[in-house]
């Protein structure tokens, strides 16, 4: 029972400060008993009551103003019930142990600052303080604190432990804090810490933070205005969702080394925020949970280099429409989950390194991704699903070097009606389909000893081919590895591809090579043309097969005179065996040594043949020289 005399003492003591501002400091000196963990068993001379400092910092019942309150070490009983309250000074209570929570509702104050208190909680919905608003240096509080539309002139300093397991352990929805919003060091809340719609003219700083409420969200900051950084580095860990929906931070926000966990459902949910400068996910940060930025502006560099993102079975990141003005590097990434882009725009994309190896349908599924300059997904990039790129528009290379693209089951890299200024593929291994429908590609580099299987070439158009080891041979295999049958136009792309290079004999072999291809689907005498003329790219080699069998005629009939070949009029020339060969292989050739000679036996057989061998290849010449047979 705390006797009537030895409140007093303390108590004129306080009342004499005021007017001066100094410090009342009640504490003994221990610090184990000084500790306000301790503070409900402090015997009465530590004992102030609520009661008065209502008094006092309402005016009421002194002589004079009172310049500050200032109090250490005490223990303040009954409700302090300030609400509505003009304070006349400001309040200072230092590592008071305080019995009941406080009111401090639509109050006005120069300055609050309650470092080291530990109270049973607070509401201050509507306050109004001129100066700073402190809970800091080990301040706890044993259930909500409520700052809800709170508007501060200074800084908010916020450190110790808010502790509402499973509600809300910091309610400040709407809060403006016309500088600083500072939550370090040390700063924990078990419960959600809201901050939907806050406004901070300065920086907002959550480094080394632990924000616990795993059922629900740990920070609820939607809609939050940052004049200038968000800072959540240095080991801050949330266990539950950070949601940063519509938010706009006008400097970086900085998430470096932090660590976020919610399970199977968003870690980060940053849809559509906007950020001035960079957004930093690096230094080891990890994420157990989706992070989801859709329809994010980020002003400056997206860094989740070395960042670690899993959320096995669904999406790791979304970021469908996200804007990155500057680059995007996702360096020594690892993702277990799909990585979606879907419509992004980004100045430039670094994916070198990376490991997407345990996603859903697709590793990385960005269609219509824009990217202004280079997309890096080189030195051991490594995809265990799908990536796909339909539509997307790179205006510099696109290199998969050294790339491990792994999709048995389907499409290793789809790349349909994509736009790439540089496609580089060389060194790639690929274990999938590579589709390249109606891609256009200003200069293509691959490599032959790393084509898949199955390669999709229908309307694939490139200007040039950088990789001059690959043989026109090797090339008329790339081509095979199309299905579907026969498509004319990427042989006519690849001769194309020669001709602007200056190639006119490679050229023409894919000429042929196609002419080959065609007719041998569309025409049982195809082997005749192709050996003949070439299909009209070799007519030369009719007069080879010619100089050919008149040789061989020349010893056949050599040999058939005089048994076999017997004159037919009595003034008819001598029989000239090269001549006569001549004669009958040749239909517009008249030596007139077929008139004069009838052949007999075997010889009579070997004329009959030439005859016919004579107009075939007449014919295929006089036709591969009009071009009838290059026609398509």
């Amino acid at each position: 029972m705390i006797s009537d005399e030895a409140p007093a003492e303390q108590e004129r003591r306080i009342v004499s400060a005021t007017r001066t501002g100094a410090l009342v400091d009640l504490s003994v000196g221990d610090a184990e008993h000084d500790d306000p963990a301790n503070g409900a068993l402090w015997d009465g001379t530590r004992t102030v009551r609520a009661e008065l400092l209502i008094e006092l910092l309402t005016a009421e019942g002194t002589s004079g103003r009172p310049r500050a309150i200032k109090v250490r070490g005490a223990r303040i009983v009954g409700p302090l019930d300030l609400e509505a309250c003009e304070l006349a000074c400001p309040l200072l209570l230092r590592d008071c142990y305080i019995d009941d929570p406080i009111n401090l509702d639509e109050a006005t104050a120069p300055a609050i600052r309650l470092p080291g208190c530990h109270l049973q909680g607070l509401s201050a919905k509507r306050v109004r303080v001129l100066g700073n608003l402190e809970f800091n240096d080990g301040f706890l509080a044993g259930g909500e604190v409520s700052l809800l539309s709170a508007r501060i002139g200074g800084a908010l300093w916020l450190s110790g432990l808010l502790t509402n397991p499973g509600g809300v352990a910091l309610s400040a929805g709407g809060i403006t804090v016309d500088q600083d919003m500072v939550c370090v060091p040390g700063f924990a809340a078990k419960g959600e810490v809201d901050l939907s719609g806050a406004r901070i003219g300065g920086q907002l700083d959550l480094s080394g933070a632990q924000l616990i409420n795993p059922d629900g969200r740990a920070l609820h900051a939607d809609g939050l205005r940052v004049e200038q950084g968000m800072y959540c580095s240095d080991g801050f860990t949330a266990r539950g969702e950070v949601s940063l929906l519509g938010a706009d931070i006008g400097g970086p926000l900085v998430l470096a080394g932090a660590r976020l966990a919610n399970p199977g459902r968003p870690a980060l949910n940053a849809d559509r925020i906007g950020v001035g400068q960079g957004m930093f996910c690096s230094d080891r940060f990890s994420a157990e949970g989706e992070i989801s930025l859709i329809g994010a502006h980020i002003g400056g560099d997206l860094v989740l280099s070395g960042a670690r993102l899993a959320n096995p079975g669904g999406p790791a990141l979304t970021a469908d429409q996200l804007t990155v003005d500057h680059g995007m590097d996702c360096s020594e990434f690892t993702a277990r989950g799909e990585v979606r882009l879907v419509g992004a725009h980004i100045g430039e994309f670094d994916l070198h390194n990376a490991d997407l190896t345990e996603p859903g349908e697709y590793a990385l599924a960005a269609d219509q991704i824009s990217i202004a300059r280079n997309m890096d997904c080189s030195k051991l990039f490594t995809a265990g699903g799908e990536v796909r790129l339909r539509g997307a528009n790179v205006g510099g290379q696109l290199t998969l070097f050294r790339a491990a693209l792994n999709n048995r089951k389907g499409k290793a890299l789809d790349l349909r009606s994509a736009r790439v200024a540089e496609l580089g593929l060389r060194d790639a291994s690929c274990e999938g389909i590579i589709d390249l429908t109606n891609a256009r590609v200003g200069a293509f580099d691959d490599d032959q000893a790393n084509w898949p299987p199955i390669l999709r070439l229908r309307g694939f158009t490139y200007q040039t081919l950088e990789n001059d080891q690959v043989s026109v041979h090797d090339r008329l295999r790339w081509l095979t590895r199309h299905p579907g049958g026969y498509t004319p136009q990427i042989y006519d792309q690849l001769a194309d591809a020669y001709r602007r290079a200056g190639n006119a004999e490679a050229a023409r072999k894919v000429g042929v090579a196609k002419q080959r291809r065609r007719r041998s689907a569309l025409n049982p005498l195809n082997w005749l043309l192709y050996v003949t003329i070439g299909y009209g790219y070799r007519t030369w080699l009719a007069a080879v097969w010619l100089a050919g069998l008149a040789a061989l005629g020349w010893w056949v009939f050599g040999r058939a005179y005089p048994q076999h070949m017997t004159r037919a009029t009595p003034n008819a020339p001598g029989f000239h065996a090269l001549a006569y060969t001549l004669d009958v292989l040749l239909p517009i050739v008249d030596l007139g040594q077929e008139k004069a000679w009838t052949p007999n036996g075997w010889a009579e057989y070997w004329t009959w043949s030439l005859i016919a061998v004579g107009w075939v290849l007449t014919t295929a010449a006089v036709a591969g020289l009009t071009g009838i047979f290059k026609r398509d």
